[in-house]
């Protein structure tokens, strides 16, 4: 697939081919590409961040059981929802569901009360004048990572990679989507619907 310029590129692959019964269902649009035999199968897929007037449009809407979180409507979107408590103890469970262009996947994801995924995206906030390299989170059985940038000129990128149906196990299935935002206004608010999430 040709790359436009300007364009960042995401790429959804494999370390290795996975069993046919490791794929999951969700994954309904994504079509592996041809390649040499010694090489990966892989999906290239390319994500935007829209721009108007010089300003990030991002949009954060509130679900029934969740958040939306996307740059663009219809493309590169992340959706966390249906948090529950499946023995009202510590342990929360929700659904993490990533969709761009070529890929459409969900996993479960579980934590220990939200794995300090609140305090976590409030510190990115905090550091509003940005930081070096790449700031993790994962959850407790590695079903979700974000891995977070700063460019220096106030925008976050955010990577939400999901992993499945086990994601500590090495030959679990892969797929990521990038949506950036701005590091004041908008981590704030994203802040305060996770918190509203977790709770």
């Amino acid at each position: 697939m040709p790359r436009r310029p300007g364009r960042p590129t995401l790429l959804f692959g494999y370390d290795r081919p996975p069993a046919p019964a490791l794929i999951p269902a969700s994954i309904t649009s994504a079509t592996r590409q041809k390649s040499e035999p010694a090489e990966p199968p892989w999906i290239e897929i390319s994500a935007r961040s829209a721009r108007i007037t010089g300003m990030l449009c991002l949009v954060l809407r509130q679900l029934d059981d969740g958040i939306e979180l996307t740059a663009e409507p219809g493309r590169g979107s992340v959706r966390l929802r249906s948090p529950h408590r499946p023995w009202d103890d510590l342990v929360l469970d929700l659904r993490c569901e990533v969709d761009d262009a070529g890929v459409n996947a969900a996993t479960l994801v579980r934590t220990l009360d939200g794995d300090g995924i609140v305090a976590w995206t409030d510190s990115l906030a905090e550091s509003f004048y940005g930081w070096d390299g790449v700031r993790s989170w994962q959850s407790l059985e590695h079903e979700l990572r974000i891995d977070a940038t700063h460019d220096g000129r106030g925008l976050v990128s955010l990577r939400f990679v999901i992993r499945g149906p086990q994601g500590y196990e090495a030959e679990a299935w892969e797929a990521s989507v990038v949506v950036t935002l701005d590091s004041g206004e908008d981590m704030r608010r994203l802040v305060a619907e996770l918190t509203s999430l977790i709770s």
